[in-house]
């Protein structure tokens, strides 16, 4: 890799049940051009996830010598689970597109191998809640309180440089809502035709 040349990455952050991970797969499946990120972490998969499309799931071992050798852009730690996101997993010739959560993006922000884009999807909270309700047959309503009043702080005293914002509410079809990102990605890429 040219070390003049960073890494273009569109970050989507936002609250839990916002839509990230929707809006994340809409786009990608549309667009080949575009390097999904996918993230490793050392906590075991939920039930609706899957070893290589949701995450990168290694253990405690493999994880710090990746991190020893400076492999992650950035590394949380929440409930004794690591996470990062792996320069092995970009693309230096692709936009990659993720979702990063509000730890991990000020981490971002001052690695200079890559140049970050920032795009908040923002949904009403009882939205937020019945998404997370709903994505599991029995979901664990005390991660999911817990994880909202996180994400809750988190965000009042994250440094956001955001480069978009997008409304994501179930009134509009994921196309309607993502709109506005087909369109920002387009002005990254220089070619407004691309993406459909």
């Amino acid at each position: 890799m040219d070390s003049q040349k960073k890494i273009n990455i569109v970050a989507l952050i936002g609250e839990s049940g916002s839509g990230k991970d929707a809006i994340l797969n809409w786009i990608v499946s549309r667009c080949p051009e575009l390097n999904k990120i996918i993230g490793t972490t050392t906590r075991p998969p939920r039930d609706y996830e899957i070893d290589g499309k949701d995450y990168h799931f290694i253990d405690f071992l493999n994880f710090n010598y990746k991190e020893a050798y400076n492999n992650f852009l950035d590394v949380e730690v929440f409930n004794d689970w690591h996470y990062g996101i792996s320069i092995d997993d970009l693309d230096p010739e692709k936009i990659n597109i993720g979702v990063v959560n509000f730890q991990a993006i000020e981490q971002l922000y001052r690695d200079n191998r890559v140049q970050v884009y920032t795009v908040f999807i923002n949904a009403k909270d009882k939205t937020r809640l019945l998404r997370q309700l709903n994505r599991e047959i029995n979901p664990d309503c005390n991660e999911i309180v817990r994880r909202f009043l996180a994400d809750r702080e988190d965000f009042n005293y994250c440094d956001l440089h955001i480069d978009l914002t997008i409304d994501n509410e179930d009134t509009f079809e994921i196309a309607y809502n993502a709109a506005p990102l087909v369109g920002f990605i387009s002005s990254l890429e220089g070619n407004s035709g691309n993406i459909s």
